[in-house]
């Protein structure tokens, strides 16, 4: 009986840590925000992001949308005061939106850190914000508990490589 106790016993600890592989999952889609509007004109244009989200079983622990914000975009009306100094200073302005259940902050850190890594440096982007919070897909995709944050390649810089992010018990994940 005790052979058995103990086979049964190694089992569930050979299941379980199994199982427990495959509950930490970094899920990537792309993700638009179509249409906009700024000082009554409107647009039909698309502010795509790389959607990146890791979950712990079935609850997501981060989750970071990256993506440009070309020099073309009409997106860039939101910037308002912002954007000569975007436009004098940086070759690709990019946007950043980040979400972490880590009551210390230590996972939007570990983002900050990856993206400033490459030689991109933070924006403080006011109007931009309001307006993104105001977008229907910002509420749609329920976003309130995200931080956005820009962030400014240099001119003169190189162009960004990848940028990767990785947290404890996840795979490293490519967010751009």
């Amino acid at each position: 009986m005790q052979k058995y106790l103990v086979y049964f016993s190694l089992m569930i600890i050979f299941i379980s840590c199994a199982s427990m592989s495959d509950s930490n999952k970094a899920i990537q889609t792309n993700i638009s925000f179509k249409s906009g509007l700024s000082a009554n004109k409107t647009w039909d244009d698309s502010l795509t992001f790389k959607r990146t989200s890791w979950f712990q079983r079935a609850k997501m622990t981060q989750d970071v949308f990256w993506g440009e914000v070309p020099s073309s975009s009409p997106f860039r009306q939101w910037l308002a005061s912002s954007k000569d100094l975007v436009e004098s200073r940086c070759a690709q302005f990019y946007l950043a939106i980040s979400y972490s259940n880590d009551l210390k902050g230590n996972s939007l850190g570990v983002v900050k850190s990856a993206i400033e890594q490459q030689g991109l440096t933070q924006m403080s982007l006011a109007s931009f914000k309001a307006a993104l919070r105001g977008h229907p897909a910002f509420i749609n995709f329920n976003l309130e508990n995200h931080k956005i944050m820009g962030y400014c390649l240099p001119r003169g810089k190189e162009a960004i490589k990848s940028i990767y992010v990785e947290f404890p018990g996840f795979t490293r994940a490519k967010i751009n």
